[in-house]
């Protein structure tokens, strides 16, 4: 059995149609946050001051 990376790149061999992407426009990201009880918010990622 061939590895799952070998069957997708033989796979797009088969592709056809070259293309472009284009995208605009604005995303919100939002960074992960924890929740503590009795401490609140922690910011992710975590910093060894903070974790102190």
């Amino acid at each position: 059995m061939t590895p799952i990376t070998d069957q997708i790149f033989d796979s797009l061999q088969t592709v056809q149609r070259p293309g472009d992407f284009y995208a605009t426009g604005s995303l919100d990201i939002f960074l992960p946050q924890l929740e503590v009880a009795g401490v609140g918010r922690i910011a992710l990622p975590l910093l060894s001051m903070q974790a102190e």
